[in-house]
């Protein structure tokens, strides 16, 4: 008969008492742990980079805006709201404001050279880009004709924005906005080609 004070085989390998015991891990699975925590890391480290790099209101940026000059006339935009003291030409799709925004303040959607997007008040305001459209006026010219050129401008962000709709040609369908900052130009210039 076996004495219940000594201990038995699996008991004499347990761990002394009060000493937490904890399972045995794989070296595969410590890998992995470790490979999670790696990953963890380059991403905080990333994201930590990038937070300086990420645009804010009242920021100045160079935005090279792609254009051709019957955009004075075609190019517009439609929101319910004002941004400061800027607005839309159009409170919703083909539906004017009772009184419209004189044309420095008039906003419209605006591409630049990568795709982005902005709405900017009175563009064509900047005397390089009226001095362009004394010179190519598209009055009696179609638009297919026109030359696209660059304007190098200088924008203050104001705020972004989302849930607008944008008109590329007048008299045509208008499309949903994307997410875009509101924009005021400072200063802009034609890119020579």
């Amino acid at each position: 008969m076996q004495d219940s004070s000594s201990p038995s085989g699996a008991e004499a390998l347990a761990a002394p008492a009060g000493v937490p015991t904890a399972p045995l891990r794989s070296r595969s699975s410590l890998r992995v742990e470790w490979l999670i925590v790696a990953a963890a890391a380059l991403l905080g480290w990333l994201l930590f980079s990038l937070r300086g790099h990420l645009p804010s209101a009242n920021d100045v940026i160079d935005a090279p805006i792609t254009l051709i000059t019957s955009d004075r006339e075609d190019l517009g935009c439609a929101a319910e709201r004002f941004f400061g003291r800027y607005r839309c030409e159009y409170r919703a799709a083909d539906r004017r404001w009772p009184a419209p925004p004189a044309p420095a303040e008039q906003l419209a959607g605006y591409y630049t050279e990568d795709r982005r997007m902005f709405l900017i008040p009175g563009l064509f305001e900047q005397p390089a880009l009226a001095a362009r459209y004394a010179q190519e006026s598209p009055n009696h010219t179609s638009r297919d004709s026109l030359r696209r050129f660059t304007a190098q401008c200088k924008l203050r962000l104001l705020e972004r924005t989302e849930g607008f709709q944008v008109r590329w040609v007048r008299g045509q369908d208008w499309s949903p906005g994307t997410t875009a900052w509101v924009a005021e130009p400072i200063e802009c210039h034609i890119k020579d080609k």
